[in-house]
């Protein structure tokens, strides 16, 4: 799966949130960097006409460590979006 197909998840989505309501959203792709990730969100957010604020933005637990030399390590990453 493409990074884009996370925009298209986050357009499809945000047409069925409720005003005021709350989009969560996860990957576990280390073939999504977390800014073209969180651009792609941004993104379909857009496509949608719908606006969003990030309520909490985060990654893993110190149970995954990330290496300072793998940046494949930083896969996990999760956003909370309050959708007006």
């Amino acid at each position: 799966m493409g990074v884009w197909a996370y925009g298209r998840m986050a357009r499809l989505a945000a047409t069925v949130v409720a005003p005021n309501g709350f989009l969560f959203t996860a990957s576990c792709s280390h073939h999504a960097p977390a800014d073209s990730w969180a651009a792609q969100i941004a993104a379909g957010l857009y496509r949608a006409k719908r606006d969003g604020r990030i309520l909490f933005s985060g990654g893993a637990g110190m149970d995954h460590p990330v290496h300072p030399h793998l940046p494949e390590t930083a896969y996990l990453k999760a956003m909370l979006l309050g959708v007006g």
